[in-house]
């Protein structure tokens, strides 16, 4: 009996290796649609729908833009990407990805846009004279709750006209 066993053992491993699925595996880029950079520690999430319910994975960005998530199992899984600051370039949130055993896409791109309250090119200063602002040139007149901003604080009347 003792001298059946590595073969009974080995027999069971083989069996146990047939029957597993192999993992499947998604890797992919984010990048900036305005300026083509990377976008880095963005969250690409996929959320896949399984028989005994839903799970979802994530992963981050690193400095190259790129990500990659395993191991995932088969089935049919929606894939997105977010990024504080960002919303989906093609204004879709997610995709349908469809993972059968031992598939792995590479190259999934994502493209995110800034918001305007985040976009601003590389050497661009906002400061106090409005440089850098679109439609804005010169001195900025008037600051928060429109007093003027030369220092002196003048008369509520003044708010209609720019010091100077």
């Amino acid at each position: 009996m003792l001298a059946r066993a590595p073969a009974m053992l080995a027999a069971v491993a083989a069996l146990a290796a047939q029957s597993a699925p192999e993992p499947s595996s998604v890797a992919g880029t984010v990048t900036n649609s305005v300026t083509g950079v990377p976008v880095l520690r963005a969250h690409v999430t996929l959320s896949c729908s399984l028989p005994d319910g839903q799970q979802t994975y994530g992963a981050l960005t690193d400095e190259n833009g790129r990500f990659s998530l395993s191991p995932l199992p088969a089935g049919r899984c929606f894939l997105g990407a977010e990024r504080v600051g960002f919303v989906p370039a093609n204004r879709v949130h997610s995709s349908i990805v469809e993972l059968s055993a031992g598939t792995h896409k590479e190259g999934v791109k994502f493209i995110l846009m800034p918001t305007r309250s985040h976009y601003r090119p590389r050497g661009e200063r906002r400061g106090r004279t409005g440089a850098g602002r679109p439609g804005v040139g010169g001195k900025q007149a008037f600051g928060f709750f429109g007093r003027p901003r030369h220092g002196r604080g003048g008369p509520i009347s003044n708010l209609g006209t720019a010091p100077g």
